[in-house]
């Protein structure tokens, strides 16, 4: 058998499809747990602003070879646009952040996980409804 079909043959079909929530922090969480590229995580244990993180923002600054205080700045703008819009999507944060692309995607999926910003769950949900179950 191959190993698709023995992947298959193990991935238990749901009894209802899954929310948009659960497919947005499924994919997300797979996402990353992603290795960040070639380069080794920085040591910012004696950076500026690192007693301001949590072990896992520390963990994410440091494959993101991103200083803390840079973080805490990007951070603060997401928290800040969603307080004012109520949301904030994958491309808003792109174009509020001062970041590469890739960073400023890590760092609103890590604040979207954790809770401190929301998606925008119109969107969220018709991405979810268009989602077809696996079929056997």
């Amino acid at each position: 058998q191959s190993t698709w079909a023995r992947r298959a043959a193990a991935v238990a079909v749901p009894a209802a499809p899954p929310s948009a929530a659960h497919l947005a922090r499924t994919h997300i969480a797979r996402h990353m747990q992603g290795a960040e590229g070639s380069d080794p995580p920085l040591d910012i244990s004696d950076a500026d602003g690192v007693s301001m993180l949590s072990p896992a923002e520390f963990g994410l600054c440091s494959r993101l070879r991103l200083l803390p205080l840079a973080y805490t700045e990007a951070k603060a703008l997401l928290i800040s646009e969603c307080f004012a819009k109520g949301s904030v999507s994958r491309v808003e944060a792109v174009r509020l952040l001062p970041l590469e692309t890739s960073k400023a995607e890590r760092i609103y999926e890590f604040c979207l996980v954790n809770g401190w910003v929301t998606a925008d769950v119109p969107k969220l949900m018709a991405r979810a409804a268009s989602v077809r179950p696996f079929a056997s």
